[in-house]
């Protein structure tokens, strides 16, 4: 009897001393496409712009939380001999790219284009811009307006 209540006792106290297992997150890979318009939105009707063409370079970047290395997955630059053939909004330019197996607790997808208009050769006006996606963002749409 007497040894069975140390047995018992030694019991209880290795139970009350075991540490729990710290629970294990599963993260499952998240794919993200992105839609891409390209589209004139501006009056280049003016004798100014005869002359005048666009390149645009569109691209799809993972970021890094913890380091912030970002690594390029994809881009492409369109050209435009002139920005009047840039189609209009209702027949813009779509296109979509897809990213796969993304990690969204430990990365983020950043979409960025640049806009570069020419003048005789000569680069005249540039803009990005730089759009990361919300982690909850699986379809990221992206407007580009020249």
């Amino acid at each position: 009897m007497k040894h069975t209540l140390i047995v018992a006792a030694a019991c209880a106290i290795f139970a009350a001393c075991r540490k729990d297992e710290t629970p294990v997150t599963v993260v499952t890979p998240v794919n993200h496409t992105v839609q891409f318009d390209l589209a004139r939105t501006t009056d280049y009707s003016g004798a100014y712009y005869d002359d005048v063409s666009a390149d645009v370079k569109c691209g799809i970047a993972l970021v890094d939380h913890a380091t912030g290395a970002s690594t390029r997955v994809w881009d492409t630059t369109i050209l435009a001999s002139n920005v009047r053939t840039i189609p209009d909004r209702a027949n813009a330019i779509q296109f979509s790219k897809n990213v796969s197996n993304t990690r969204p607790n430990s990365q983020s997808v950043h979409v960025w284009y640049n806009i570069r208009y020419f003048k005789a050769g000569t680069i005249q006006y540039q803009s990005a811009k730089n759009d990361p996606a919300a982690h909850w963002e699986t379809v990221k749409r992206v407007t580009v307006n020249l």
